[in-house]
């Protein structure tokens, strides 16, 4: 259950938060939903699984640091190590980013990309 939690917030929460346009059935511009192999959602959902894990872990970290400057730095390690996540997957940011954008708009590639995180 737990773990399910922290996969969807890891969802909702996209790492890099892109100001892009939607076309008007809510994909992101360049990927429509029929162009989504299982192969990238696979990817997609593997590197989610890894960025709620970092997340956690440096959430944790930035609560026990009281001074500003290092929780600045203890961010951006973070954001680093979820860009790596996803690079080590074979996606770009960009990639990931369209992923993402697309779950949050249809309810199947949600659930086949939380069910592909939590294989792992």
């Amino acid at each position: 259950m737990w773990k399910s939690i922290v996969l969807a917030a890891a969802l909702v929460g996209s790492p890099w938060a892109m100001a892009q346009t939607t076309a008007p059935d809510g994909t992101p511009p360049g990927l429509a939903t029929s162009q989504l192999s299982s192969a990238t959602i696979q990817k997609a959902g593997h590197a989610l699984h890894d960025i709620a894990h970092i997340r956690m872990d440096y959430s944790q970290r930035m609560q026990a640091v009281q001074d500003p400057g290092q929780r600045q730095q203890l961010a951006q390690e973070a954001q680093g190590r979820q860009i790596q996540a996803v690079k080590a997957q074979g996606l770009s940011v960009q990639q990931y980013n369209q992923v993402m954008q697309i779950a949050q708009a249809d309810a199947g590639v949600k659930q086949r990309l939380l069910t592909a995180a939590g294989a792992q």
